[in-house]
Order: structure tokens, then C-alpha cells, then sequence
């Protein structure tokens, strides 16, 4: 079999088996680029607050929502970047508690798939079947890349480059959606590949690692980091100390969240992020003695290993947000391409279907 007749058979196949889950795909990847913002337009009496000159401590903030959850098991606390923005405390049961900064009161709570942002995210990611959806997910994606590659073989403009990119507006339907087909195939290819890649990644987010820090021959840095103190002879320091302690450490970075000590042997996490990063989270990371406020360790997105930097980019480059505002609209519309794809696609090969069969003889 001759490659254009390979790559023709595939192309066909694998659209018709995961074009609906491609649409979905990318139709929610496009609602998602804008997550937060249209999230909190939508919920502005939990997100956002009136900014007033001061904040209360966040130790406070953290009490008054154990004492008002106690059967809450934080996790993480995501810290306001904006005046308007209030504090998120989540826990292990995907609850979310929002806290005004400068009253210490809460606000309200929900959970995660409550939320626009957390509906479409485990839509998107998991098809809202858990890990099994994952799976799903990233092998449609693979599948992507295999469909984007093989339809780059069968463009028409190998041959003729302007045949590849023209349009016959005035031509029959048939031909006018075989031309919408191959030229916004064409012009999206290396976004789809990018984000499909970029995508089987994080749902293989260990596995990726791994294979980039062998890949580097980057030696790989511990992922649990144990206290010095012992937790039964005295009690945590104070989290507003600790944080002081963490901005010391790494005084040029922002702080993004704060990770909980999970048990009495945990160290604490400070996440951070400096201006030169691209990742909005970041990828700067200070562990913290919670007994004691000593800094066990430091992570320097700007002095990280190849292998560190190269994961760093992986999320920005999937959700587009390494461009700016212009980039993340491009995205919102190659998000839509998978749809048209899928139904011109389907066009074709419905319209090919019954010409066979009309040719048939019965």
C-alpha cells in the first residue's frame, strides 16, 4: 500500500471513530481559555471582594474556616493576585471556601464541579468519568496527532501551493467543503499538534517527567520532603511567619498558593512565581520546617534544570497564555476547528459513501 493510500485510510478511520470526542475536545478547550475570567463574571458574590487598605492575617483566615468546617481537611490555600480577589482555601474533597482578605470573613463555598471552570475542566479532561476518561482523552489526543500528521500528506498544496490554500467559493457545495476541510486543516495543523502533545503530557504528567529528565540526564529532585522537628513536642509555626520566611528565601517572586503539610511529617510548600516566568502559577517552590520556619529547600524556576524548564512550558503552551491577549483568542478559534474538521470530514466521506453505492449495481 502506496503512503498517500495509508495515510488516506487512516486519516478516514481514525476521524470517524474519535471525531465527536475531538469536538468536544476542543470545544470545551476553547470555553476553558478564558476560565477564570468568565468564571468570575459569573460568580462575582464568591470571587470577588470591595478592596479596602488592609488585610487581616492569613492565620486568622485559616482558622475561621476550620472552626466553621471542621470536618474540612485543607489542602491548599490560593492566594488573591488581584485587590478584588479573595482567598481560596480548598480541601481534599474538592470543597472550595473563599475568604474576603481584608474582612477574615467567609464568603461562601462550593464544590469543584459547582463551578463553570470545574464542570468544563473534568469534562475536558476526563470526560466526567475519572480516570478512565483520562485514558480516553489522552489517547484521542495521540490519535489527533496521528490525523493532523497523516492530513498533512494528503494536502492537495504538496503539488500545487496555491491549490492547497484556495477556496472555490463559486464551485459546487461538495467542493466548497472539501476546500473549507483541507485549508483550515492546513493552517491549524501545528496548533493542534502543539496542543495534543502538550495535552497527553499533563494527563501523563509522571511518565512525561520521567522521560524528560532522562532524556536530559537531569538527575530527578526529591518529591517528599520530611520535617526536622518532631510534631508532638511542639506546634506549628504561625502561617503568616512561615510566609515571611518563604519571601525571604526567594524575595523576588510572587506567592501563588500555599500547600498544607498533609501530615505532622510534611513539610510546607510555598509556591511562587517570578515575572520572567510564563506559567501563571509558577514554578518556583519554597519547603518549609512548619515547626521550626527553616527552609529545607529551594526551587528557582530561573535556575531549574532543562528538564524543570521544559515542563514549565507545557501548560502555558497548551492553554496558550505565552502570547498574550491576542494568542489566547487564537486559541478560543482553534479550539473550534476540530468541529469544522469533524464535519466537513464527515461530509466528504458520507457524500464519497453514497456515490459508491450509487455506482454500485444492486
Amino acid at each position: 500500500m502506496k503512503l498517500r493510500q495509508l495515510a488516506l485510510t487512516l486519516h478516514r478511520y481514525i476521524g470517524v471513530i474519535v471525531g465527536l470526542l475531538l469536538m468536544v475536545m476542543g470545544l470545551t478547550g476553547s470555553l476553558l481559555v478564558f476560565d477564570n475570567e468568565i468564571d468570575s463574571f459569573l460568580s462575582p458574590e464568591l470571587l470577588q471582594v470591595k478592596p479596602q487598605e488592609e488585610r487581616v492575617s492569613i492565620e486568622s483566615m485559616l482558622k475561621t474556616v476550620q472552626k466553621t468546617y471542621p470536618k474540612l481537611k485543607l489542602k491548599q490555600i490560593m492566594m488573591p493576585q488581584e485587590p478584588e480577589e479573595v482567598y481560596t482555601m480548598m480541601s481534599g474533597d474538592s470543597t472550595s471556601v473563599y475568604v474576603n482578605p481584608y474582612t477574615g470573613s467567609i464568603v461562601g463555598s462550593r464544590q469543584w464541579r459547582q463551578s463553570y471552570k470545574g464542570f468544563l475542566y473534568d469534562l475536558h479532561v476526563s470526560l466526567l468519568t475519572g480516570d478512565i476518561g483520562v485514558i480516553v482523552v489522552a489517547t484521542s489526543g495521540l490519535l489527533l496527532v496521528l490525523l493532523s500528521v497523516t492530513g498533512v500528506i494528503l494536502w492537495p498544496g504538496w503539488k500545487r501551493l496555491n491549490l492547497g490554500f484556495k477556496i472555490r467559493w463559486l464551485a459546487p457545495w461538495r467542493l466548497r467543503n472539501y476546500d473549507f476541510h483541507k485549508v483550515s486543516g492546513i493552517l491549524s495543523v501545528v496548533f493542534l499538534v502543539l496542543i495534543a502533545c502538550t495535552g497527553v503530557a499533563m494527563s501523563y504528567w509522571n511518565q512525561s517527567e520521567q522521560a524528560l529528565y532522562w532524556l536530559t540526564h537531569t538527575p530527578q529532585p526529591a518529591t517528599s520532603i520530611g520535617v526536622t522537628a518532631n510534631g508532638n513536642d511542639r506546634p506549628p509555626l504561625m502561617l503568616d511567619e512561615l510566609l515571611t520566611k518563604a519571601n525571604t528565601a526567594l524575595p523576588d517572586a510572587k506567592t501563588i498558593a500555599v500547600d498544607l503539610p498533609s501530615t505532622p511529617q510534611k513539610a510546607l510548600r510555598v509556591r511562587k512565581k517570578f515575572p520572567e516566568e510564563i506559567d501563571p502559577y509558577g514554578w518556583s517552590f519554597v519547603y518549609l520546617d512548619q515547626y521550626t520556619g527553616k527552609v529545607l529547600r529551594v526551587d528557582n524556576a530561573l535556575e531549574a534544570p532543562l528538564a524543570a524548564q521544559i515542563n514549565s512550558l507545557v501548560y502555558p503552551l497548551h492553554i496558550g497564555i505565552f502570547g498574550g491577549l491576542s494568542v489566547r483568542i487564537l486559541y478560543v478559534i482553534i479550539g473550534f476547528v476540530p468541529t469544522v474538521l469533524v464535519i466537513t470530514g464527515w461530509t466528504i466521506w458520507w457524500s464519497r459513501t453514497r456515490d459508491r453505492k450509487r455506482m454500485t449495481p444492486s
